[in-house]
């Protein structure tokens, strides 16, 4: 040792520097129990070899520091909430944050049938929660251990909208508006008691939570129409109208257009109710008349009776069906003669009437009717007006004979003639 030393390399002498020979130890001045939390410090102290940047330790097993080296990332993340609904939530349901209590986020069964209790879902309870009590919802992650025998391998699960909590599985059963869409993960094991669903919520979007569109007051049948400020935005019809520059042909009533079979506007083009009744349904007996050409004047059919006033019938020239020529006799029916002019005999039909009971004075009978009476006879009118007949009655006086309520014209004024033997009657 060199003097220059002393106070630079090593501690000059003071006095007042005394080395106490209690804080002078070797291995053997240790007791026991220090050895043992020594031991324990150099244990913790040895990291295990290996390893590459950035990565962390991760313990094995319930092993004092048993460890080893693995990636930085977290298999899961949670959050610890608390349940104080009042009701124990089992493992598994899906929950949303519905308050806070302290540092606590309270949590609710989350249902998909209102905005207020599917907007807010977290998650799904790593374990059952009884009320009152604090747990962890597993937001991000696979949680294990519960029953999705309801589902297979690969499907998407759903928050449910009928069961507060409960989930759906498959795109079948996805829910639909009015209800709100939660995706919650998806299927990584399908069984009743060690199912398991890799959870990841997405929340559905409401239309009106789009960056790009601004719903105002909404009512029922608005439009939604880009506007110049590059957002879509609820319109009335009479301003989408506008805004699509459709003027009032949009407010025109269906009905006054075309169908695609009718191929003209509705107005005009014929309708099939119109079809039989205000045009002619279609009749192969009409393809014959159309080539014919009307006559003028009222066109009567073949079972219609006309009257022929002034008429000229050249029989040279026309081929009449059913019409007697001049030199023979036909009868007419129904049919009306004006200005006629009769020449030679006129032979008229006789009937004979039945002899007693009731008796019908009808002119279809014939003009001159006889009754032979022969017992008690009510006569009835069935004479219509214009027309008349002559009874030739026989035997009146020997029975009781009942007229219908007539006006008498004969010598005794306004009364029934007194029969006799044979009597002459014009009805």
């Amino acid at each position: 040792m060199q003097p220059s030393t002393i106070g630079v390399t090593v501690q000059g002498y003071n006095a007042n520097t005394v080395i106490d020979a209690v804080y002078v130890h070797t291995d053997n001045n240790y007791t026991t129990t220090e050895k043992t939390k020594l031991a324990a410090l150099n244990t913790a102290a040895q990291m295990p070899t290996g390893g590459t940047a950035g990565q962390i330790l991760s313990k094995i097993d319930g092993t004092d520091y048993n460890t080893t080296w693995i990636d930085n990332y977290a298999t899961q993340v949670k959050l610890q909430v608390k349940n104080a609904t009042g009701s124990t939530i089992n493992k598994g349901s899906v929950v949303y944050i519905s308050g806070a209590s302290g540092a606590n986020a309270l949590i609710s069964l989350a249902q998909a049938n209102s905005e207020m209790t599917s907007s807010s879902t977290i998650g799904l309870l790593e374990s059952t929660l009884t009320t009152g009590s604090s747990g962890l919802v597993i937001v991000t992650g696979v949680i294990s251990g519960v029953d999705t025998s309801a589902a297979v391998d690969g499907d998407p699960a759903y928050l449910s909208p009928t069961v507060a909590g409960g989930i759906v599985y498959g795109v079948a059963n996805k829910p639909k508006a009015p209800n709100h869409l939660v995706y919650l993960g998806t299927v990584t094991r399908a069984h009743a008691t060690v199912g398991e669903i890799q959870i990841r919520v997405a929340n559905g979007y409401e239309l009106d939570e789009l960056h790009d569109v601004q719903i105002t007051s909404p009512t029922a049948n608005d439009f939604l129409v880009r506007n110049g400020s590059n957002l879509w935005v609820n319109q009335s019809p009479a301003t989408a109208r506008t805004s699509l520059g459709l003027g009032t042909a949009a407010t025109t009533n269906s009905t006054a257009y075309a169908t695609a079979a009718q191929g003209a506007k509705a107005d005009t083009a014929l309708q099939p109710s119109a079809i039989g009744t205000t045009v002619q349904a279609w009749d192969a007996d009409l393809d014959i008349w159309s080539t014919k050409t009307a006559p003028s004047g009222t066109v009567v059919g073949t079972t219609d009776s006309q009257a022929l006033t002034n008429k000229t019938i050249d029989f040279a020239s026309n081929t009449l069906t059913g019409v007697a020529s001049t030199s023979t006799s036909q009868t007419l029916t129904n049919k009306t003669l004006t200005n006629v002019v009769l020449s030679g005999s006129i032979t008229e039909g006789v009937a004979a009437l039945a002899t007693s009971g009731t008796i019908a004075l009808n002119a279809t009978n014939a003009t001159i009717q006889t009754c032979a009476a022969a017992g008690t006879i009510t006569f009835t009118d069935s004479l219509t007006s214009g027309q008349s007949i002559v009874l030739m009655l026989t035997n009146g006086a020997s029975y009781t004979i009942n007229y219908p309520t007539i006006t008498w014209v004969g010598p005794n004024g306004n009364a029934a003639p007194a029969l006799s033997a044979a009597n002459t009657l014009v009805f």
